[in-house]
């Protein structure tokens, strides 16, 4: 019911390509404007969507409308169709139909994909939002809301999908999302990229840079900017010039056409997934695309069941500055980082190949529970989380626990005597 990167219109895509007839529901447009065909219904969600937005306080008078549509649609999916698959952030009415469509025997898919299911004070949103300040009242509501969804999802779905550095609130084993995969349309992204008129670089001395941020604190725009300043005037002596350019709040179209002609990407500082759908498009086309988190030391030991690229382009935080100038200096690095990622999309990151993969868990849903692809959330240790820097998950953590106690961020007991472990070390070091 709610779009993110076009995820669940890859899945729809993929199970259609299996010949397994799959219908894609939405309730609003998605901000960068991912590209699909809507059905009536879908349709008739956006035109309300337009409606509310459009009347602000007004715009209340449709919620009543929204919802007999939701209900109609919900009566309609019962008798129409055996598998339902939602994101974390929600399904028809919140997840509190998921006893009754397990009622009638439906199977329950649900994928996480970030911030659905990581804790809020472990979010670098509220870097863009209240100035880096972790209000203490909304992340209270937040985690409420987020641990009611967690347990209806956990009660009754056949198939949980989450990614290892976000299950931090998981008690129930679940597939890792980096084994599922993110479907890429392939396709559509070589078609956007084969008709766009983006501006090549006349010379090979001119470094073309993409930086695409939806959030540019949370994804370390300043820095990422400030550190391509300093290494231009490091690169002037070899005659090589980085061109940097940003994109916000541009369409997932014009962001395409942009990445056909650079020369790499860099997309974000502290990140916890080596690649996100935006690198994953720069890889179709052949381009790297730079990541940093502080999960670049645990991806691999966590994910063992994943197919990973040869090299992940995925490094840590401080390393910024070193990787851009290699990645600049060296066109050889570029093109076979570019193909060895490309590859591994084209061949494991389709639509058809996750949707196989799902489909895999979905005919054995029995004995899936018991598959040893499945990741048991009581063995993750990681507790930092995307888009903060470790000073500001400090500090906020720290405002956040003054408040409300230990027992406010609802981790489990191996997980809070880890934290208190890092917490004294910070504070320690800030002595």
């Amino acid at each position: 019911m709610g779009e993110v990167a076009g995820v669940l219109s890859g899945i729809s895509t993929g199970f259609s390509q299996l010949g397994i007839k799959a219908d894609l529901y939405l309730f609003g447009p998605h901000p960068h404007a991912y590209q699909f065909q809507p059905n009536i219904f879908t349709k008739c969600f956006f035109f309300l969507y337009r409606v509310r937005m459009k009347w602000g306080v007004l715009g209340i008078s449709v919620v009543p409308l929204r919802f007999s549509l939701t209900l109609i649609l919900f009566i309609y999916s019962l008798f129409k169709y055996d598998i339902f698959i939602f994101t974390g952030f929600g399904s028809f009415f919140r997840f509190y139909e998921l006893p009754f469509l397990k009622l009638f025997n439906k199977k329950i898919v649900v994928i996480y994909l970030g911030s659905d299911a990581r804790p809020p004070y472990l979010s670098g949103v509220y870097l863009d939002e209240n100035n880096g300040v972790i209000p203490v009242s909304e992340v209270k509501t937040k985690i409420r809301k987020m641990l009611r969804r967690i347990f209806l999802v956990e009660s009754f779905a056949d198939v949980i999908v989450n990614h290892t550095a976000t299950a931090q609130f998981m008690k129930r084993k679940f597939i890792p999302l980096l084994y599922l995969g993110l479907p890429i349309d392939i396709v559509n992204i070589t078609k956007i990229a084969d008709s766009s008129k983006a501006i090549v670089p006349k010379s090979k001395k001119v470094i073309k840079i993409i930086h695409a941020p939806s959030r540019t604190r949370a994804k370390g725009s300043t820095q990422i900017k400030n550190t391509i300043n300093e290494l231009n005037d490091e690169l002037n002596v070899y005659g090589l010039q980085l061109e940097l350019v940003e994109l916000t709040n541009r369409s997932n179209v014009d962001v395409i056409a942009e990445i056909a002609s650079c020369d790499f990407v860099v997309n974000e500082l502290y990140a916890d997934n080596f690649l996100s759908i935006l690198d994953a498009e720069a890889a179709v086309l052949g381009k790297p695309s730079l990541k940093f988190g502080y999960y670049a030391e645990h991806i691999i030991y966590d994910n063992k069941t994943a197919v990973m690229p040869e090299n992940l382009i995925y490094f840590e935080p401080q390393k910024l500055k070193d990787i851009i100038r290699l990645y600049a200096m060296d066109e050889t690095l570029r093109l076979r980082s570019g193909e060895n990622i490309k590859k591994f999309v084209i061949e494991e990151w389709s639509g058809k190949r996750v949707a196989e993969r799902l489909e895999s868990f979905l005919v054995e849903v029995n004995t899936s529970k018991d598959s040893d692809k499945l990741v048991d959330p009581g063995k993750l240790n990681y507790l930092f989380g995307w888009g903060l820097p470790k000073y500001l998950l400090y500090e906020n953590l720290n405002i956040y626990i003054n408040e409300v106690g230990e027992k406010g961020l609802h981790l489990p007991d191996r997980l809070m005597s880890l934290l208190r472990d890092e917490l004294d070390c910070a504070k320690l070091s800030n002595d």
